[in-house]
């Protein structure tokens, strides 16, 4: 999830220095469903509440997530523009990378994953929920936000959604070594460098507080499944 609020910074200072930019290419190979072909399954649980915990589905998943990543690099590279390509680009190349070394078999990385599945697996439903909640509520601001306040929005539910994993890893997952392996993931060093464009804007803050309340989305708008179709639709709101 860290790697929607890398490129969101994009948008944050994107607009500073392109302003009048468009961010999407208006081509018939950059439409909605040549994204949705690349799925889900890259954003740990966002397909689903659970990981795999086994070596078998380990390997089945990581054909997918890998194939998900180069198709999802692959449209951004093709279809977006300016900052958001770049730091599209950037943060997925990075998610490869994390996802490469937890994939072989004879990286560190790949044997602590394992071990850690089973007790990140007890926070699933609810993590799942927290990452459902936060799509649901960027999408929200897409369409609803004003568009000089839509970062700062962003920037609140994002922090809520982090806190939200956080605190349902905590009461679920008592593993020490389980929570110190996701403490070391890129979302979650990335938090930080989030936090230094997002400067006050976070859950709980009085800045936070100070947003007025959006109007809710119409019954017939439903939030993309696919987090770069959201982004997409972030993109092309934002001035």
């Amino acid at each position: 999830m860290w790697y929607l609020l890398t490129i969101l910074g994009g948008a944050a200072f994107g607009p500073l220095l392109c302003a009048g930019a468009s961010y999407v290419r208006d081509i018939p190979n950059c439409g909605d469903e040549a994204i949705d072909a690349c799925g889900t399954e890259f954003i740990s649980f966002g397909h689903g509440p659970r990981l795999p915990e086994n070596e078998t589905h380990l390997a089945q998943s990581c054909k997918r997530q890998l194939k998900g990543i180069e198709c999802a690099n692959e449209y951004s590279e093709r279809c977006l523009l300016g900052f958001f390509r770049g730091s599209a680009v950037t943060a997925l190349i990075t998610l490869q990378e994390e996802t490469e070394r937890k994939c072989d078999a004879t990286h560190p990385d790949h044997k602590r994953y394992l071990k850690s599945a089973a007790c990140l697996n007890k926070a699933g439903d609810r993590i799942h929920k927290c990452v459902q909640n936060f799509r649901e509520d960027l999408y929200q601001i897409a369409l609803k936000a004003p568009p000089k306040q839509k970062i700062r929005y962003a920037c609140c539910e994002y922090s809520k959604m982090f806190s939200c994993k956080q605190t349902s890893l905590r009461e679920n997952c008592g593993d020490p070594k389980a929570l110190q392996y996701v403490r070391e993931t890129a979302e979650h060093i990335l938090h930080n460098l989030v936090k230094v464009f997002c400067g006050r804007y976070e859950s709980g803050s009085d800045e936070c507080g100070s947003l007025e309340k959006l109007p809710a989305l119409d019954a017939n708008d439903n939030a993309p499944k696919s987090f770069i179709l959201l982004l997409k639709s972030f993109a092309a709101s934002v001035p």
